[in-house]
């Protein structure tokens, strides 16, 4: 996958899906609050309907969770972010390690640490520079250095 500069909700919910769909990772009760919450906080995104349909016992809650993050997906970048918020809000320790989440982590530390050092590190021009105005103040020019320098 190519990496833009910024990723949307809903690319990021397609690197995770298979981290979220893999067996026992999310429990039924996890994605039945995750399906309320949504339902109740955002009925334009998840109806009482869609949400009966993805609470449905009889489907494996693999097909149903799935079903639910193809749903969100079609639906736009905003359903994609409030099922973001709804994991977060009821499974923290979860959110947090979502492989999306690790790469954003990791993106922001590379960054500010290029920034840091850029910021520390002054550039080899400017570096130059500071040194030929040094040469240039003190009098010292290539033609003013005693022979054994030449």
């Amino acid at each position: 996958m190519i990496f833009r500069k910024y990723q949307t909700y809903c690319d990021r919910l397609r690197q995770d899906k298979a981290f979220l769909t893999s067996n026992g990772r999310l429990s039924e009760q996890l994605v039945d609050k995750i399906i309320l919450q949504l339902n109740r906080v955002y009925p334009q995104i998840l109806t009482i309907k869609e949400a009966e349909k993805f609470r449905n016992p009889k489907a494996p809650l693999h097909s149903r969770l799935s079903n639910l993050i193809a749903h969100l997906q079609k639906k736009g970048d905003k359903p994609c972010q409030e099922f973001y918020r709804a994991l977060q809000i009821n499974a923290e320790h979860l959110y947090n390690n979502l492989p999306s989440r690790r790469r954003l982590k990791s993106t922001l530390q590379d960054m500010r640490s290029s920034k840091l050092l850029n910021y520390k590190t002054p550039s080899l021009t400017i570096c130059l520079l500071l040194h030929h105005k040094k040469e240039a103040k003190s009098g010292l020019h290539k033609m003013d250095y005693p022979s054994h320098h030449r």
